[in-house]
């Protein structure tokens, strides 16, 4: 090799030393902790939902997502001391599922302004989660539900005409009950429905609602409570013995109920995947107004023929869920 070469590949090997010092080496993926606080299983698809969404959110954005979550909780006190634990360990945001977590989590991140992402609550202002839907002065935001109980009350009287008596279990403690049943006397009076409440507490006190109907109800009502939603099966049972039908603004039509017309929990949680990815990524939840949950229309046609109930063809066709 002569000096001419020597140097001009010295050249070169320097020049690839100062390029490789100027690249950055690969950096780790930024980590954002979540926690999430639900109160039942009955919101698990919520979970689902979310985590799927966030993982595709985690692919796009080159990020990783952290939770913390063991489970739901039904006790108050418990539910507490989870928040709080969030709380103290600074987590990025707060993912809570129901009203009952999500005003502890109003309460406890109020100091630390920690984001708040709800999914769902029925009526966020109703329920003093929020003053308003709009843009808002707080820590929080969400996915709110209501109003689609009248919705699926006319439906209900398209598939059974003659209904004029419907029996509600009502479950004192659930505000989201209250809501519902307000909700539903808008529009009862003008279709000219009754609607017989039995209030309730306990598994025993439901199932004696139902052994005391009197020949008179025509249908029964499930109302957005998880007290109510987590002893399904003895509306299922009751309508089945009765011949009558189970109708609700929740969604439940795959566990026995003949008509819903409510949200769909793995969209809800894909929904708050949405906003949270937004927040993660710097918006204050402040700024993101309050989202109301997609509604759907499902029909168990299983139910229907065991109760002896044909369901129109015009209904059947808007339907977004047929359970055969």
């Amino acid at each position: 090799m002569n000096a001419k070469t020597h140097i001009s590949s010295l050249s070169i090997l320097i020049m690839i030393c100062l390029l490789a010092g100027c690249v950055e080496p690969d950096r780790a993926k930024r980590q954002y902790v979540v926690g999430i606080a639900s109160p039942t299983p009955y919101l698990n698809n919520v979970v689902e939902g979310f985590k799927d969404a966030m993982g595709g959110f985690e692919r796009e954005d080159g990020v990783e997502i952290i939770y913390i979550y063991n489970g739901p909780i039904a006790e108050e006190d418990k539910m507490r001391a989870v928040i709080q634990d969030m709380v103290d360990r600074r987590v990025d945001m707060v993912l809570t599922l129901g009203l009952p977590p999500t005003l502890i989590a109003k309460e406890l991140t109020a100091r630390d302004q920690i984001p708040v992402v709800f999914a769902p609550v029925y009526n966020p202002v109703g329920s003093g989660v929020v003053s308003e839907v709009g843009i808002h002065k707080c820590n929080m935001t969400g996915i709110q539900i209501g109003s689609s109980s009248p919705k699926a009350l006319q439906l209900l009287l398209e598939i059974k005409p003659s209904t004029k008596r419907i029996l509600i279990p009502y479950d004192l403690k659930a505000s989201a009950s209250k809501q519902n049943v307000i909700d539903l006397r808008v529009v009862a009076g003008d279709l000219g429905v009754e609607l017989v409440l039995v209030e309730v507490s306990s598994r025993k006190e439901l199932a004696a609602a139902f052994e005391g109907m009197g020949p008179d109800i025509d249908a029964i009502w499930l109302l957005n409570s998880f007290f109510l939603v987590n002893n399904i099966d003895l509306y299922s049972k009751a309508s089945l013995m009765r011949k009558i039908p189970v109708a609700s603004g929740t969604s439940q039509v795959e566990e026995g109920v003949l008509v819903s017309y409510g949200q769909n929990l793995f969209n809800t949680g894909r929904s708050a995947a949405r906003l949270a990815r937004r927040i993660l990524l710097g918006t204050k939840p402040r700024d993101l107004p309050i989202e109301t949950a997609e509604y759907f229309l499902g029909i168990n046609l299983k139910v229907a023929g065991q109760i002896g109930l044909d369901i129109p063809d015009y209904i059947l066709q808007q339907a977004d869920l047929v359970v055969k």
